[in-house]
């Protein structure tokens, strides 16, 4: 039996967890509605197992996740997201999480990564990381990524920078994942005024059915009246994108340095 605790703004979600978790012989020692109730109730009882929602009011669960972990670094997280989230989860992963789980939950799925997760877990009870240390985790000490779980997200991440989303795109996209892509975009395009910065700056080269399934994706963006800009330093692919004349600015193809000055 683990001492669980719940993290999620959804009241029935909350209860469905709870509910499921009970029924696997699990003890419900708290619940919280945001990120920062999330850091209070776990410091407060220090559990082998939390479950934490990524969108949340006040602090999300990512920055919750964060937070705990610079304290408890021990803690095991299992963030719980729905598909069209899932370009969140590999940064959650990478920032330290232990699994995840997709809404709408599973109970069989619950329990396989539930009961993953705490046998893999060398240090069921949490300890505080000592105030005076100022060194960070080497990499040895860091939770290993799972990967099955990585080679099942998209390899991109999005990062918010005072409201530029940056899509940082790795060499391992290929016309597989870039549905997770499309997915992530679409659910940009509400946000006015929207600007968005597809970073190629680590890769080099591109199969061209890839590159023109990226411009479809991004002409969503200028379709929805978005601004659109280009990083790379491949001469192939800041060709490739001029031909297919996709910005309207003349900053299109300017580097992050420049965009954010």
């Amino acid at each position: 039996m683990a001492r669980i605790l719940v993290v999620d703004d959804s009241f029935s979600t909350r209860s469905k967890l709870k509910t499921m978790l009970t029924m696997l012989g699990h003890d419900i020692v708290g619940e919280a509605t945001n990120g920062l109730q999330a850091y209070r109730e776990f410091e407060k009882h220090q559990p082998d197992l939390v479950t934490m929602d990524i969108t949340m009011p006040i602090i999300d669960g990512i920055t919750a996740l964060k937070r705990i972990l610079e304290v408890f670094p021990d803690a095991n997280i299992v963030m719980v997201s729905s598909l069209a989230q899932k370009h969140l989860i590999l940064n959650a992963l990478e920032s330290g999480a232990k699994h995840y789980i997709i809404k709408p939950i599973d109970p069989d799925n619950l329990s396989k990564v539930v009961s993953k997760v705490l046998e893999e877990s060398k240090n069921p009870k949490c300890s505080p990381k000592p105030s005076s240390s100022k060194n960070e985790a080497s990499a040895e000490e860091q939770p290993a990524l799972k990967t099955d779980v990585v080679d099942s997200l998209p390899p991109f991440s999005i990062e918010n920078k005072s409201g530029v989303f940056i899509v940082n795109l790795s060499p391992r996209i290929t016309l597989d994942n870039l549905f997770f892509l499309n997915s992530a975009v679409q659910g940009l395009l509400f946000v006015k005024p929207l600007v968005v910065v597809f970073n190629f700056e680590k890769i080099e080269h591109l199969e061209a059915d890839v590159l023109e399934n990226l411009a479809l994706i991004m002409e969503y963006i200028l379709k929805a009246s978005g601004t659109l800009n280009i990083v790379s330093t491949s001469k192939a692919i800041v060709d490739f994108m001029k031909k297919k004349n996709l910005g309207r600015w003349d900053n299109i193809f300017s580097n992050l340095t420049e965009l954010f000055m």
